[in-house]
Formats: C-alpha cells, structure tokens, sequence
C-alpha cells in the first residue's frame, strides 16, 4: 500500500504560515483552519506551442473539468503543499473543435510528442522558480492500471508549496526551434497538482 505524503505536506504548509495573508494566519491560529486532500487540475490547448508558452493565464476561468484556478492564483483561504503531480496529454482532430475538458489524457510515454517530452515543466510563484523539470519525468512506460492519481504522478522530494491570491506561472519551456508543430490535430495537456490544502472549518 502506498505511504501518504499528507503528514510531510501538512508540516511544509504549517512552516510556511507566514506567507498567508493576515486574515488566514489569524483563523490558522483560532483553530479555525483544517487541512485536506487536494488535487488541483488545469488543461489547456498547446497546439503551435514553443518557447516558453504559458499554461495558466489571467484571462483562465475556473470551471469544473477544466481548471481549478480563478484567472491564475488560488482562491482566498486555499493555500496547497503539492506533494505529487501528473501530467496527461491528449489530442483530436482539429476539425472536431475539441475543447481541452472534452479529452481523454494519457501519462503513457509513448503517446506524448518528442518535443513536449525534452520541454520542461516550470512552477512560479511570486516571480519565483519552484520547480523546473523535464516533462518525461512525469509520463509512465505503459498504461497505468493503478488508482489515478497515485502511482502514476511523480513524488516530488520537496513540496511545492503555493499561497493564496497570489499570481501563478504554469509554463512549458521548449528547447529554442523545437516545439508542437501545427498540423491536423489540435494538441491539449493536463496538470494534476496533487497534496495537502488548506481549507475553514
């Protein structure tokens, strides 16, 4: 059975509780704040992405299947520890005009293109780096027949630990002239920040 990461993430929250705004400090500190799972999904089209491309944008709007983020921060009083993150790809012809919540996303390795695997997924916040990792080290060799979510994500050593109304980055960064070429189907990616939030009693 797997071993939870929840006690690690809850300590990496807790250390860092001098980062939340006053209001949620003040309520962590009236005992009014409980931590529990999380698993904060975006999609988003990545067709003729190259360079560094942005995931999560400002003009983002929260909606179920799509994107748990308001523009590109968290909502008031949600402050996450991300333990463990999965990525998915997917793609469909464009003539479909599939939108990215319509896809079916796949961890399996063989499925991603070339260039999206050497790309790098890069985490900020604050103007800060908090991660910045090749895109393979989150794909799988097979199909995953495990519970989703789980064995298939990658375990970070370090949690990322994410604030409140704070502006968020979600980028790839392509190597310079490589990147997802236009052509007949329209490509989509999928990130899972899976861990520990924050949340009232």
């Amino acid at each position: 059975m797997l071993k939870s990461d929840y006690t690690k993430e809850q300590r990496f929250l807790k250390g860092k509780q001098d980062l939340f705004p006053k209001q949620t400090l003040a309520e962590l500190k009236a005992g009014k704040v409980r931590f529990i799972d999380s698993d904060i999904t975006h999609t988003a089209e990545i067709s003729e992405a190259g360079g560094i491309y942005d995931l999560l944008r400002t003009t983002n709007d929260k909606e179920v299947g799509k994107s748990d983020f308001d523009s590109n921060k968290l909502e008031q009083g949600v402050n996450v520890a991300v333990g463990r993150i999965k990525i998915g790809y997917g793609k469909d012809a464009t003539v479909n005009n599939t939108t990215a919540d319509k896809i079916a996303y796949s961890s399996d390795v063989s499925v991603f293109p070339v260039e999206l695997l050497r790309a790098k997924l890069i985490i900020k916040q604050d103007g800060k780096t908090l991660m910045k990792l090749p895109v393979e080290r989150f794909t799988v060799s097979d199909k995953s027949a495990k519970t989703q979510g789980e064995e298939d994500v990658l375990h970070l050593g370090t949690p990322v630990i994410l604030i409140e109304q704070k502006p968020i980055d979600i980028q790839l960064e392509f190597n310079p002239g490589a990147g997802i070429t236009a052509g007949a189907d329209d490509h989509f990616i999928q990130v899972r920040l899976i861990g520990t939030e924050t949340a009232t009693k």
